[in-house]
């Protein structure tokens, strides 16, 4: 018997906070498109973006680990070594992404650092493996950890 009082008053509990939100227009943000921005992802966001990436793939066929270290958020930085240093081509850039749409804000930045980033954008990116003579495609995604920090890799993947 107290099994099914505790039960019931815990599903008045749930019951009146939800109440309580749908009221006081709290409303819960399940749109990954919009969730997060501070400010939307305007044009100039999508061209400092592909432009990291370029940087990025110049910084890899140049051998530029010092270069390459810059373009990468913390989640990803210090994963290259002088040796790890592959050739692509890069052949384009795609805004939005394909693959990680509903991983945005991506879940391993909060789980990391706490707090979801300022900003983040998704590309999609075509290039080649000249190791293994190989076209890829994958998802790029970008953080601003701050309003006014610069836009940096944080992770891809397909």
């Amino acid at each position: 018997f107290k099994l099914l009082i505790s039960v019931i008053l815990s599903l008045l509990l749930i019951a009146f906070i939800g109440y309580y939100k749908i009221n006081n227009k709290e409303e819960v943000n399940t749109n990954f498109d919009t969730m997060q921005v501070k400010d939307k992802i305007t044009n100039e966001d999508i061209e400092a973006g592909k432009e990291i990436i370029k940087r990025y793939f110049r910084a890899l066929n140049d051998s530029n680990l010092e270069e390459m270290e810059k373009t990468l958020g913390k989640y990803r930085s210090g994963l290259y070594h002088k040796d790890s240093i592959g050739k692509f081509e890069l052949i384009s850039i795609e805004y939005p992404g394909k693959f990680s749409k509903n991983n945005i804000p991506t879940s391993s930045y909060k789980s990391n650092y706490g707090v979801d980033p300022y900003k983040t954008i998704n590309f999609y990116v075509k290039f080649k493996d000249k190791d293994i003579n190989r076209i890829r495609g994958w998802d790029y995604i970008l953080v601003k950890d701050n309003k006014n920090d610069p836009w940096t890799i944080h992770d891809w993947g397909y």
